[in-house]
């Protein structure tokens, strides 16, 4: 079933939040810590109470508890019952007569790679398996919307990235709408269909998720995409290197956004005129901020002949440039 949600709360922040995910979709909530993302999830599910609308399949949810919204959520530590086995656990928000309730569980077992757990406690399980039981649960109540509340922050990177291949391995299986909030970025593009940029309690934007990573529609977006070139029109139009590359008009009042994986910069003479300040190394990249005529940016070194405050070379491709307003 599609999902629509177009409210308001005062708790614990002013929100104003608008997304749609459709049937088999996964919408990505991203922003920064307090903008409001796990509050929506809250919303959806009926924990807190909103104003407006949150439509499932053309239903209205406003007014239904949360015991009658057919929700799985799963949270950061997965929150699994300490006195319940794997199996009771899973078998707890499945409807029906108890063999059916541990026959289906037990499917989800086998479609999670759990089997042999079904009868271990919560504390005799890693963080990893706590997790996918935490989904397993979650899915098997057969839900209208599944909501993902940063459940692989609590885990180290190597079990995460099994559980993102987890995920994706369902996503044939999962025909629910799904709404999953996470800080990162990369997480987010990797696992969803759409972002949802959130700030300060606002919704920005909502697009495929490709698209918005390059090509995002507002300065705030893109600096909350991770960004880092991010100029106001105003310093732009003072740099004359800069504004021969990419010529803005006199009345642009919005900012220049530049990807940093476009900005190469070379050691060497030739192209734009700058001056290096620092290096960010890492294992197989070096990225460089460099100062063009009071205009800071950052790009890919292209050699290892490094020296800080000399002067160096910055390709930019016009193509490369975009102009957007700041909100």
């Amino acid at each position: 079933m599609n999902l629509c949600v177009d409210i308001t709360m005062q708790w614990p922040l002013p929100i104003r939040a608008q997304l749609s995910v459709y049937e088999g979709a996964v919408v990505a909530l991203v922003g920064p810590s307090g903008a409001g993302k796990s509050s929506v999830l809250r919303a959806i599910a009926g924990l807190i109470s909103c104003q407006g609308a949150v439509g499932v399949g053309g239903r209205d949810w406003s007014g239904l508890p949360t015991h009658r919204r057919r929700v799985g959520l799963v949270a950061q530590s997965g929150n699994l019952l300490p006195h319940l086995t794997a199996l009771e656990n899973i078998a707890m928000g499945i409807d029906g007569a108890r063999r059916e309730r541990e026959s289906i569980a037990a499917t989800w077992f086998q479609n999670l790679n759990l089997i042999g757990l079904e009868q271990r406690y919560p504390h005799q399980l890693s963080g990893g398996q706590q997790q996918r039981i935490a989904i397993a649960r979650a899915l098997a109540r057969r839900p209208d919307v599944l909501l993902l509340d940063e459940p692989f922050s609590s885990v180290d990177s190597q079990t995460r990235r099994r559980l993102y291949e987890t995920l994706s391995a369902l996503r044939s299986e999962i025909r629910c709408a799904t709404v999953l909030v996470t800080h990162d970025v990369k997480e987010a593009v990797m696992l969803s269909d759409q972002l949802v940029v959130m700030n300060r309690g606002n919704t920005l934007a909502q697009g495929p998720s490709d698209q918005m990573l390059s090509a995002p529609p507002t300065g705030e977006v893109a600096r909350l995409l991770g960004w880092r070139n991010v100029i106001p029109a105003m310093q732009w139009r003072a740099s004359a290197r800069l504004t021969s590359v990419f010529s803005l008009d006199p009345s642009a009042t919005g900012c220049v956004v530049v990807s940093q994986r476009n900005v190469s910069v070379s050691m060497k003479q030739g192209g734009i005129e700058g001056r290096t300040i620092q290096r960010f190394r890492l294992p197989h990249q070096s990225w460089v901020l460099v100062e063009v005529e009071g205009v800071r940016l950052w790009g890919i070194l292209d050699e290892s002949d490094w020296k800080a405050d000399t002067p160096c070379s910055i390709d930019i491709g016009s193509n490369h440039i975009r102009s957007v307003p700041e909100s």
